[in-house]
């Protein structure tokens, strides 16, 4: 094993290794898209066997503290070894860590490295569609609903279902939410993602969105609809529509769920997404 920080002129090399594995983590692999080699905001570890080899293994590290891990299956009998050694290089690289994101396995491997334990972990179903089992329907759009496009003039009217989504699905703890945050990450959202929703009558009633913009695949997320409005088909029609304009220029397309919503997996499921296994989400103070 041969960890060691990558470098700016390997970007050809980390790129080509994350886009094998994209499905599997679309945060890593829009970060370092974003970078286009500037590496600015993270390190990224990564392992070769032998220096001439090609990548086996990397570890974005983030200038906030979140660890993004793409590590290879290892045996019970190699993870011991595997663990020691890795340690005393996250110990020099990694000093606050926030939280730990990635594939079930990768980041249990990295939760059993450091000594202090997550205060909090959510599970998920990593769900993946290729562009050839997408099969896109003629859409049904009930009289009075329009599909719109969202620019970055639409922060305002889009804030109110932001605002229910965040509460509802994104804040750890719902008392610490602000609104001035969600409004600037909207902004950004609005800049730099695909971003659907669903007007009737100037009030939007439900949305979806792309949160990380890879090589070759797009993750999805921010999909809500409101609470009155459920069970009526919108979420589908919204995916429908934003998973048109993700395959109009990607070949995938991937998103994660927790494993205790029904629904959404149903939905999901409907659309031809397959679960692949595991995410997990660990968060450290």
């Amino acid at each position: 094993m041969s960890w060691r920080i990558a470098q700016k002129n390997e970007y050809k090399d980390v790129a080509a290794f994350i886009i094998k594995h994209e499905c599997t983590n679309l945060t890593f692999s829009s970060k370092l898209k974003e970078s286009n080699g500037s590496y600015r905001d993270f390190i990224i570890l990564i392992n070769r066997a032998n220096p001439d080899d090609s990548i086996m293994e990397a570890i974005m590290i983030t200038g906030h503290g979140q660890l993004i891990p793409v590590l290879a299956a290892k045996s019970r009998s190699q993870k011991e070894r595997y663990e020691r050694e890795l340690s005393g290089f996250l110990t020099d690289n990694a000093k606050n860590i926030y939280s730990i994101i990635g594939t079930e396995d990768s980041v249990k491997t990295l939760e059993a490295i450091f000594t202090s334990k997550p205060y909090q972990v959510l599970e998920y179903y990593l769900m993946v569609l290729p562009v050839e089992c997408f099969k896109p329907a003629v859409p049904f759009i009930p009289a009075g609903i329009h599909v719109r496009k969202a620019g970055t003039g639409d922060a305002d009217k889009i804030f109110p279902i932001q605002k229910l989504y965040e509460l509802e699905e994104v804040c750890l703890h719902p008392k610490q939410f602000n609104e001035r945050t969600c409004m600037i990450h909207l902004k950004m959202s609005l800049s730099s993602q695909l971003v659907l929703y669903l007007e009737k009558a100037g009030t939007v009633i439900a949305k979806a969105q792309t949160n990380a913009r890879g090589f070759h695949a797009d993750q999805i997320g921010g999909v809500f609809t409101l609470t009155e409005k459920r069970k009526s088909g919108l979420a589908s029609l919204v995916m429908e529509m934003l998973l048109k304009e993700i395959f109009s220029r990607k070949e995938a397309a991937c998103l994660f769920v927790k494993k205790s919503n029904t629904a959404a997996i149903n939905l999901y499921k409907k659309l031809n997404f397959n679960i692949t296994g595991g995410y997990r989400i660990a968060y450290y103070l």
